[in-house]
């Protein structure tokens, strides 16, 4: 439903399951391979997601969430609320959250690659993360197995090895 510039939305017997409060609402099952009916709802500038009883997942403080392109469909993109920073995490089956404190970040495998541009004074990192956020290794390149899937190339003081998509160091710098 949709009314005063707000949308809302109801159940196929025609109850409202989503209240009239949110300025734009996208059904991620039509877009995405999705583990269940999910919407991202926006309310106040901040998007946020919900589920098809219109029970809060997520809730809408971030300043844009979208499902990844490709990959795992049970994760989810964060943005920092002024948008500069694209790098969080948000994993539907397990409820992890993780901030978007990274300018990029992405699962691979068992764990997640995290990137940060370089600053003033600072050179731009790559950062290897367990699901839960704890720092498995961290690198001035990372990038991922083109010809040996699950294996990712990593270079640190121009010295580079391989590491396995569940963090395992298997060919050392």
């Amino acid at each position: 439903m949709y009314r005063d510039g707000l949308h809302s939305g109801i159940d196929g017997s025609g109850k409202t399951v989503i209240p009239l409060v949110y300025r734009d609402i996208f059904d991620l099952a039509r877009l995405y391979d999705t583990p269940r009916a999910l919407y991202t709802v926006k309310k106040d500038g901040l998007w946020g997601i919900l589920d098809g009883e219109g029970k809060t997942v997520l809730e809408p403080e971030y300043g844009y969430v979208h499902s990844l392109k490709k990959g795992d469909p049970a994760w989810f993109v964060l943005e920092s609320r002024d948008r500069s920073k694209r790098g969080g995490l948000f994993n539907i089956l397990t409820g992890r959250i993780i901030a978007p404190d990274y300018d990029f970040l992405r699962p691979f495998g068992n764990m997640l690659i995290a990137y940060n541009r370089g600053t003033e004074g600072k050179r731009e990192h790559h950062i290897l993360l367990t699901p839960e956020g704890e720092v498995i290794g961290e690198y001035d390149r990372v990038e991922e197995g083109r010809s040996s899937p699950g294996v990712c190339r990593v270079r640190k003081d121009g010295l580079w090895g391989l590491v396995n998509d569940s963090g395992k160091v298997i060919v050392p710098l």
